[in-house]
C-alpha cells in the first residue's frame, strides 16, 4: 500500500515546520507552495503514522522508497532500522512490524550539502547551490510503499535477448520457479537461490521505435508441493542493439537518432509523472524526434517505462557532470567506489528497458579534464561487464578511444570537427564508430535569453527590445537555423544529432508567469503541482515550465507549440529529407551550377520511384530513386539560371506530382567575376576558399602580412603574429578574422593586439547561415537574414565579444561570459552572437568575426 500523501515536516535545526506532500522536495517550494525559507533547510525529519493490515500474516513486511535526496535514515518509533545514501535509486528496509501493529514512521532526510561521508563527493555539481540546478534537491521525491512479500518469493529477474532466444536469470527464496505467459517454462529447481533458463522467442513481435511491442510474463515461486506462492510480473521488449562501422543497429536494422535532451534542471521535480511525460514525449515524437537524452540525472523509472511504451529511443546518462572531477580529486578511490556502487544499482534497476539503447557514463568529464581518462575507463568497463548488450559512451568525450560512440559537445565548427574526426578514423580503422553531434545550440545562447521574458515564463527578467519587427521574426529565424543544422547533420550521414535546449523554443508558455495551476491527486500517483517553479538565475538555459497540459486545467490548451519555430524543424525531421549538400555556394546566371542532391530515407521502408526536381516550377532533372531504410542516395543535378532571375526555388516531387517538398532557395547573381581583385588568406578552410573564388577573387595564401592594399582574411586566430598584424593595420590594412564556430560561449577568441585599439563600429550578422553573396562596398559579405549597424557603444560588451584592457599596452577581445544576457547589449541595442566587430587602429581595420562560412 502507498504511503504517498501528507507527512509531517520537522526541520532538524528547530525552525518552523509544517506539512509536506510525498512525493515532493521541500527545497523546491514553488512547485508545492511551501514556505520559501524551507529551501535553506539541509536536514529534516519526515514523519507519519502507519498501520500494517491485520491479514498480512506470514509475510515479509518492508518499506520501499523509489528515491530520496540525498541520505535517508529510517526509524520505526525510536528504533533505527537502516539508511541509504544516493538521490536516485530505490531501496527497501524491513520494518519489523507485525500484522495489525501501528507505529510512527520517521525518516531523517539530509541533503547532499550536509552529508559528511565520502558518498556526497559523487554530486558536487549535480546538486550545487544555485546556478544550473537551483535549490539543492532535498526530500522524499518519489513514491513510498509498504510491501508484504511471501516468505517464498522471487527476489529478482533479468533477461537478455540474442535475436533468437530469451535467457532469464532469477534470484529467489523458493523450492522451485517457473515462467508463465507468452514465454513459459515448467518449474525448475534453484541452485544457490538462483536459476537460469533459455526459451526460444519464436513468433513474438520484436520491439522497435516503429513497433514498440511489449510482452508480459510472470515469474513464479513454488513451495515444496509445487504450489505458486508468489508471482512477479516482468515486462519484456525483444530487441538487439549492436554497432558496426559508423552505424548502430536495432534488430539488425540501422537507425539514426534525432533527439532532444530532457534535462533535470529544465523539468520541475513535480513533473516526473506518467501522464505528463507520456504527453510530452508523444508531442515531441509528432514533431519528428525519435530519441531523448535523459541528461544529467538518473531519471525515475517511469520515464523509461513511457519510452518503452511509445517507442522513444533513450540515451540514458548517469548523474555525474563535468566538475564531478572535484569529487574524484578530493575523494580518490572513495569517490570511484561510491560511483561504481551507484552505477551498479542503476544498471540493475533499468537494464530491462528496451528503449535504453545507449548507456552514457557521464557528461563532459573527459572533455573538461583529460586527467579523467583513468576513472573514465573504469566506468566504461564497469558498464560493459554488467551489461554487454548495449553500447557505452561518455558524452562530450569526442573521439576518446574508450567509448563505443564518438560524441561531440559544443565544438567550434562542429561539422568541420566531425569531418576531421572521420578522416582520423579513416586513417585509424580500429577507431571507426558512430558519430553523434550532441549539445549544439549556437544562436540560442543569446537569442534565447531575449525570448525568456516573452515565452519562458520567468518574471522580473529585464532585457532590451530586439531589433526585429516582431517576436515571430525571431522565432522564424531561429527555427530555420535549427532546421538548417539538423538537415546538414542528416546529409553528413552521422548517427545522431541532439540540438540542445530546442524544447524551450518549440513551446510557448501555457499560462502567465504569476498564475498557478493545480493538479488534483490521483490514486496511482498522488502528487500536486501548485506552481511552476521559476529558476533563481535569469537565463534561458534554466527555464522550468509546463510544456504540455495532460488535462489538468480544462481552460488551458493541451500544448502551445510555436508554429514559427516548429514548422521548419518538423520539415527537417521528416522521415524523407531531400536537400542540396552544398550550403555555401551561390548560383550564377547563364552558366551551369552543378550541385549534389541528397535523398535521406529514415522511414522504415525502402524508398523507390522517379523523383522530379523543379527549379521555379520547371523540371530540371528526373532521378531514379532506390534508397533502403536509414540510407541515403546522392545524385548530381545542374541548375542553369537565366539573366533576370533573382532567386531560384528548388522543389522535389514524385512522378505523380504528390508529396512536393521544398529543397532550397538561392539568390542568383549575374556572374562570378564581380570582384576582380586579389585577397590574401591564412588558415581558411577549403569550403570558404571555394566560396571566395566563386566570387571572382584571386586567392593568395600568405604566412605573414600581405602587401598594403590587399585585404587579409585569417581563419585561425592562432596564426596571428601580433607585431605583424599591428604593422599591417598601421599601414591601412584591412583584416578579417574568421572565428569559425557555432558555440562562442565555450570558446574564447583570444585575439590580442599590442596597442590601445578603439572600437568604432560593428556589424551584427545573425543566425549563422552561410551563403556568400550580399555585396556591400565591393566586399564579399555574408548573405544572411538581416544585419544592422551600431555606431555608438554604451557598454564594454560587444555582442559575444568582451572588450577591455588587460595591460596598458594591450587590448583583448574574448567571447562574452556564458549565460549572462546583458552582455549582448551594445549602446542600448542588441547584438547577436554572430557578429563582426570592426576595430580601428590608425587607419586600418580589424574585423573579429564569429561566422561559420563553411
Amino acid at each position: 500500500f502507498s504511503l504517498n500523501g501528507d507527512w509531517n515536516f520537522i526541520p532538524a535545526d528547530g525552525s518552523e515546520g509544517g506539512t509536506v506532500h510525498i512525493p515532493s522536495m521541500w527545497s523546491h517550494g514553488k512547485c508545492w507552495d511551501y514556505p520559501p525559507q524551507w529551501a535553506q533547510v539541509d536536514c529534516a525529519w519526515l514523519e507519519r503514522d502507519i498501520t500494517i493490515p491485520e491479514d498480512w500474516t506470514d509475510l515479509i513486511i518492508q518499506i520501499r522508497f523509489e528515491a530520496v535526496a540525498f541520505k535517508a535514515e529510517v526509524y520505526i518509533n525510536e528504533q533505527r532500522l537502516g539508511e541509504h545514501v544516493g538521490g536516485f535509486m530505490p531501496f527497501t528496509i524491513p520494518l519489523g512490524l507485525a500484522p495489525g501493529e501501528s507505529a510512527k514512521l520517521r525518516v531523517l532526510v539530509t541533503g547532499v550539502s550536509a552529508v559528511q561521508d565520502g558518498y556526497a563527493l559523487l554530486h558536487p555539481v549535480s546538486y550545487p547551490h544555485g546556478h544550473e540546478e537551483g535549490p539543492v534537491p532535498r526530500g522524499i521525491w518519489q513514491n513510498v510503499t509498504v510491501e508484504g512479500l511471501p516468505k517464498l518469493h522471487i527476489s529478482d529477474c533479468s533477461y537478455t535477448f540474442d535475436g533468437c532466444d530469451v535467457t532469464f536469470n532469477v534470484s529467489a527464496v523458493a523450492e522451485s520457479w517457473s515462467i508463465t505467459g507468452p514465454l513459459s517454462c515448467e518449474p525448475k529447481p534453484l541452485e544457490n537461490a538462483t536459476g537460469t533458463v533459455t526459451i526460444p522467442a519464436g513468433h513474438l513481435q520484436r520491439w522497435s521505435q516503429h513497433n514498440p511491442a511489449l510482452h508480459m510474463v510472470e515469474v513464479c515461486a513454488h513451495d515444496c508441493d509445487g504450489q505458486i506462492t508468489h508471482r512477479l510480473p516482468v515486462r519484456i521488449g525483444l530487441r538487439t542493439v549492436h554497432i558496426a562501422g559508423e552505424n548502430l543497429y536495432i534488430n539488425n536494422e540501422p537507425v539514426h537518432l534525432f533527439g532532444f535532451s530532457l534535462t533535470r534542471h529544465r523539468i520541475s521535480p513535480a513533473l516526473w509523472r506518467r501522464d505528463y511525460l507520456t504527453l510530452y514525449l508523444r508531442t515531441m515524437q509528432e514533431i519528428g524526434f525519435n530519441s531523448v537524452r535523459v541528461h544529467g540525472c538518473i531519471g525515475p523509472a517511469v520515464i523509461y517505462d513511457v519510452c518503452d511504451e511509445i517507442g522513444m529511443l533513450v540515451d540514458a546518462q548517469s548523474s555525474m557532470w563535468s566538475s564531478a572531477q572535484q569529487g574524484y580529486l578530493a575523494g580518490g578511490q572513495t569517490f570511484i567506489d561510491n560511483a561504481l556502487n551507484e552505477l551498479t544499482e542503476w544498471i540493475h534497476r533499468d537494464r530491462h528497458h528496451p528503449s535504453i539503447i545507449i548507456w552514457d557514463t557521464e557528461n563532459e568529464l573527459y572533455r573538461i579534464n583529460q586527467a579523467w581518462d583513468g576513472p573514465g575507463q573504469q566506468f566504461i568497463n564497469h558498464f560493459r561487464k554488467l551489461d554487454p548488450t548495449r553500447p557505452v559512451m561518455a558524452s562530450g568525450a569526442a573521439a576518446w578511444p574508450h567509448g563505443d560512440i564518438i560524441h561531440n559537445h559544443c565544438e567550434p565548427s562542429l561539422r568541420n570537427v566531425i569531418a576531421a574526426e572521420r578522416q582520423w578514423v579513416a586513417d585509424n580503422p580500429d577507431q571507426l564508430r558512430p558519430f553523434i553531434a550532441g549539445e549544439w545550440w549556437g544562436d540560442t545562447t543569446y537569442m534565447g535569453t531575449s525570448t525568456v521574458a516573452e515565452r519562458g515564463g520567468l518574471s522580473g527578467f529585464q532585457r532590451q527590445p530586439l531589433d526585429f519587427t516582431c517576436q515571430d521574426d525571431i522565432d522564424c529565424a531561429l527555427g530555420k537555423w535549427f532546421a538548417f543544422e539538423i538537415r546538414a547533420h542528416r546529409m553528413m550521414g552521422i548517427f545522431g544529432t541532439f540540438p540542445f535546449s530546442i524544447e524551450i523554443f518549440l513551446y510557448d508558455r501555457l499560462f502567465e508567469p504569476n498564475s498557478t495551476i493545480s493538479v488534483q491527486a490521483d490514486d496511482k500517483n498522488p502528487i500536486r503541482i501548485d506552481k511552476v517553479e521559476e529558476h533563481p538565475e535569469p537565463g534561458w538555459v534554466n527555464v522550468r515550465r509546463l510544456y504540455v497540459n495532460p488535462g489538468w486545467d480544462s481552460s488551458l490548451p493541451v500544448h502551445n507549440i510555436n508554429p514559427h519555430m516548429t514548422q521548419p524543424v518538423r520539415a527537417a525531421l521528416s522521415p524523407v529529407l531531400i536537400d542540396i549538400l552544398e550550403e555555401g555556394c551561390s548560383l550564377y546566371a547563364n552558366q551551369d551550377n552543378v550541385r549534389t542532391l541528397v535523398i535521406c530515407n529514415d522511414s522504415p521502408d525502402t524508398l523507390s520511384g522517379t523523383l522530379s526536381i523543379l527549379a521555379n516550377g520547371a523540371e530540371i532533372a528526373a532521378i531514379e530513386v532506390d534508397v533502403q531504410a536509414c540510407r541515403q542516395q546522392r545524385s548530381e543535378i545542374t541548375i542553369h539560371p537565366q539573366d533576370g532571375k533573382k532567386h531560384i526555388a528548388l522543389t522535389a516531387s514524385w512522378g505523380d506530382g504528390s508529396a512536393a517538398q521544398d529543397v532550397r532557395e538561392w539568390a542568383v547573381y549575374s556572374g562570378p567575376a564581380k570582384y576582380n581583385q586579389s585577397i590574401a588568406v591564412s588558415g581558411i578552410d577549403q569550403a570558404t576558399e571555394t566560396a571566395l573564388r566563386q566570387r571572382g577573387l584571386d586567392i593568395q595564401h600568405v604566412t605573414e602580412s600581405p602587401d598594403v592594399g590587399v585585404p587579409w582574411i585569417i581563419g585561425d586566430a592562432e596564426l596571428l603574429d601580433c607585431d605583424n598584424v599591428e604593422l599591417y593595420l598601421r599601414n591601412s590594412g584591412k583584416l578579417l578574422l574568421l572565428r569559425q564556430e557555432h558555440q562562442p560561449s565555450f570558446m574564447h577568441a583570444g585575439v590580442r593586439f599590442r596597442s590601445s585599439l578603439q572600437v568604432n563600429h560593428a556589424v551584427s550578422i545573425p543566425f549563422g547561415l552561410s551563403n556568400i553573396g550580399r555585396e556591400r562596398s565591393g566586399v564579399p559579405y555574408v548573405n544572411l537574414l538581416s544585419d544592422m549597424f551600431v555606431d555608438e557603444f554604451g557598454s564594454a560588451f560587444l555582442g559575444p565579444w568582451r572588450s577591455g584592457r588587460v595591460a596598458d599596452d594591450c587590448w583583448l577581445a574574448t567571447g562574452a561570459e556564458f549565460g549572462r544576457s546583458p552582455k549582448g547589449i551594445v549602446g542600448g541595442k542588441r547584438l547577436d552572437e554572430f557578429s563582426v566587430v570592426c576595430i580601428h587602429s590608425g587607419s586600418g581595420d580589424a574585423m573579429l568575426s564569429q561566422l561559420c562560412l563553411s
